[in-house]
């Protein structure tokens, strides 16, 4: 029964790791934002340089910079919330697989006794007989 009730738990392993396959990615997606931000900051500073822009316009470049770093920070913390509750429901649901192990386990106990109570029950009715002739002593009495 407990194979059985195992395999319940592939798909949810399926799930599981595509999750993890679309973090590393999203990681990787992440590095690349990062690398192509520091690229731009630094295209930014060199036409600083051959421009002569003001130190105000820098400044706004390097928000925009952080703005995104920042964007990319809360959606990496909402990556790890997802995992979170996909790691949740995985231990709730060997919790009730553990629980319906122990039940298949006390059902199958119960049956056994009830199997045993049948058979004692047979061999105390098997005493009686039914529509047997009643002993001549019993039917003058009635």
């Amino acid at each position: 029964h407990i194979g059985e009730q195992g395999r319940g738990f592939a798909p949810v392993a399926d799930v599981v790791r595509n999750l993890a396959g679309r973090s590393a990615q999203a990681a990787s997606e992440i590095k690349d934002l990062i690398e192509d931000s520091v690229a731009k900051v630094e295209v930014g500073v060199k036409l600083v340089n051959e421009t002569g822009t003001t130190p105000e316009e820098i400044r706004s470049g390097v928000s925009e910079v952080e703005q995104t770093i920042a964007h990319i920070v809360h959606a990496g913390s909402e990556q790890a919330g997802g995992i979170e509750q996909v790691n949740r429901s995985i231990v709730g649901m060997d919790e009730v697989t553990q629980k319906n192990a122990a039940l298949s386990h006390e059902t199958s106990n119960a049956a056994a006794a009830m199997r045993t109570n049948a058979q004692e029950v047979r061999n105390l009715v098997s005493f009686f007989r039914i529509g047997a002739k009643q002993p001549d002593h019993m039917s003058r009495a009635a």
